[in-house]
């Protein structure tokens, strides 16, 4: 495999990568995974990147347009505590009274707390997922292929997802294909933000 040397290289392997998966003729909900200061700002936190950061900032405009075509979104957030109005964790994505808001504490937004994910999910026949967040070799990784285990069927939206440089194994420098390759072979297919708009806008 060629390495990821730059961002353009970053861009185009992920463009290549997600042309393997053939899409839904619908998308039901979006998964939105830890978009958080915690995890994504690297002013912040020592967890953050310019991957990660870029990420939230693509979800920041992808979201609203999800919305507009009435794709549900799960706000899904990682932290002990509830979350309390005025609390200012998320970065660039904020949720809204639309959204349905969920609290894990584990990798997995379907592990940990019971936060009813699932049972929401099923109740609503949400069933084609797009996923996106931080991390992508890490929570993104774990929530898709959980869903997919479950029953339903997750698109991770590569351009909305990141991980630290050099985190596990999606560092841009030397690009390993175990986690993606893990999550395909467990059922997960993989998209592009505009390329899973064009299949949700109207014909």
């Amino acid at each position: 495999m060629k390495p990821v040397n730059s961002h353009s290289d970053y861009i185009d392997f992920m463009r290549k990568y997600a042309q393997k998966t053939p899409l839904p003729t619908h998308f039901d909900a979006c998964l939105v995974i830890d978009v958080q200061d915690k995890f994504c700002c690297p002013a912040k936190s020592h967890f953050g990147s310019y991957y990660t950061l870029n990420a939230a900032q693509n979800v920041q405009q992808f979201a609203p347009q999800l919305r507009a075509h009435d794709i549900h979104l799960y706000s899904i957030y990682y932290d002990f505590t509830p979350y309390k109005d005025g609390q200012d964790d998320f970065i660039h994505y904020q949720h809204t009274d639309k959204d349905t808001l969920i609290r894990k504490n584990a990798p997995s937004a379907f592990e940990g707390f019971d936060n009813g994910l699932k049972e929401k999910l099923t109740l609503n026949k949400h069933f084609n997922l797009l996923v996106m967040g931080v991390y992508l070799d890490a929570c993104v990784a774990a929530t898709a292929m959980d869903a997919a285990q479950l029953g339903f069927k997750p698109w991770v939206v590569l351009d909305c997802s990141g991980s630290v440089k050099g985190h596990n194994n999606f560092s841009p420098k030397k690009m390993s294909m175990q986690v993606l390759d893990g999550m395909r072979a467990k059922g997960v297919g993989f998209t592009l933000s505009n390329t899973a708009l064009d299949q949700i806008k109207p014909t």
